[in-house]
């Protein structure tokens, strides 16, 4: 009789700690699916312009205008000619290179991207060795 008890407290414990894992084990995937969820939810507002869409062309132009202005108070600081008879490039720069502060990548975007980049490599790893 005390051999049965003791081997059911073993039990016992061993279940209690088996769940204890799985639990762990739960809780730190969720916090990796909450932490891509929210990269993705900010990286889609970063995204987006803040105005609705007939006056966010509005919004774009006035962008364009002031990184043009920006770029030309900058050229005017360092001593370089604004347009050196390229005005077409100038132009074109303008359209390729929006305002810089639209695209800084924050440290905390770069964490959240590194997360879901383990994230998803985790995720794979296990999609690869369940069809092993």
């Amino acid at each position: 009789i005390v051999f049965v008890t003791i081997a059911n407290v073993l039990l016992l414990n061993v279940l209690v700690a088996l769940f204890n894992v799985t639990i762990q084990n739960v809780q730190d995937q969720s916090r990796n699916v909450w932490r891509y969820q929210r990269f993705l939810l900010v990286n889609e507002y970063q995204e987006k312009s803040l105005f609705p869409p007939p006056f966010n062309a509005c919004f774009c132009l006035i962008t364009a205008i002031t990184h043009f202005i920006t770029r030309c108070q900058k050229r005017y600081r360092n001593h370089q000619p604004i347009f050196e008879g390229r005005l077409s490039i100038v132009i074109i720069g303008v359209i390729d290179n929006s305002s810089d502060q639209q695209f800084k990548i924050t440290d905390s975007m770069k964490r959240e991207s590194a997360i879901a980049e383990d994230f998803w490599r985790d995720l794979l790893k296990q999609i690869e060795e369940q069809k092993k």
